[in-house]
């Protein structure tokens, strides 16, 4: 597995909610991989950071936190394909069960 694409995808998606793209256009809908990688297990570590220096990490967020963004909001989507129970409800916990998609390793799954 690539660890750089991992963290990039956590990176894009923290952009754009502490920019305020998200806010800005609200009908822009990206749809984040495998679970939007590691953006959702980040989430706490990327609201502390707001909450100790959001003139920092939310310059543009229009005091909407990192948490409370994926659950209001309707322009963040991540699919499902986490190979884990637990995993799954925390991601639907987290970014709503509503925008989790059903992921699948199709054409690369290898079927006995």
């Amino acid at each position: 597995m690539n660890l750089d694409r991992r963290i990039e995808t956590a990176l894009v998606t923290h952009a754009l909610i502490c920019s305020g793209a998200l806010l800005c256009h609200p009908n822009l809908k990206p749809l984040f991989a495998h679970a939007g990688d590691s953006f959702p297990t980040l989430l706490g570590r990327i609201q502390h950071g707001f909450n100790c220096r959001p003139d920092l990490v939310a310059t543009h967020s229009q005091r909407v936190t990192p948490t409370q963004h994926p659950k209001n909001g309707n322009n963040i989507w991540v699919d499902s394909l986490v190979y884990d129970p637990d995993l799954l409800e925390y991601l639907c916990k987290k970014i709503g069960k509503e925008r989790v998609l059903m992921g699948s390793d199709y054409p690369f799954i290898r079927f006995r």
